[in-house]
C-alpha cells in the first residue's frame, strides 16, 4: 500500500503576495508591464463551416509597414505528433468549423496586425 501525497499547501490559508493589490484593484494587467519591441497577433478565422483551404494570399498582408510574419498552414511550425488533436492548430489546410483558426497576422502594432488579418485572401473547397 502506498503513502498518501501530503500537500498541506490545498485548504490551508496561505498569504498571497498579490493579494492586497488585487483586492484594492491597484495590481497590474499584463498589458500594462512594458517590454521593448513587444509584438502583436491578429488572428485569422475560417469563414466556411467545413472544406479545405485551397489558396492563401498574404502578398499585400506582407507589404504593410510593420508587418512582422503572416503564419498559416503552409508555414507554421509543425508538431512532433498528432496525438491531441486540439493542438494541431495550422497544421493542416482542412477546416473543420467555422471561426477556426487557419492564420495569424503578427507586427508591430495591433492596428498593423488587425489589418493585415483583414488583407489575407483565404479561398476554400467548401
Amino acid at each position: 500500500m502506498s503513502t498518501p501525497v501530503r500537500t498541506p499547501a490545498i485548504g490551508a490559508a496561505l498569504e498571497r503576495l498579490d493579494g492586497p493589490a488585487k483586492v484594492t484593484g491597484t495590481a497590474p494587467y499584463a498589458f500594462e508591464h512594458r517590454v521593448r519591441g513587444p509584438a502583436y497577433v491578429h488572428a485569422i478565422q475560417a469563414t466556411v463551416a467545413r472544406g479545405r483551404i485551397t489558396r492563401v494570399g498574404t502578398a499585400a498582408a506582407g507589404a504593410l509597414d510593420g508587418m512582422l510574419a503572416v503564419i498559416t498552414h503552409e508555414n507554421a511550425p509543425r508538431l512532433a505528433s498528432d496525438k491531441d488533436r486540439e493542438l494541431w492548430i495550422l497544421q493542416s489546410p482542412d477546416v473543420g468549423f467555422r471561426g477556426e483558426f487557419v492564420g495569424a497576422v503578427i507586427a508591430e502594432s495591433a492596428e498593423t496586425a488587425r489589418e493585415g488579418a483583414a488583407l489575407v485572401e483565404i479561398d476554400y473547397d467548401a
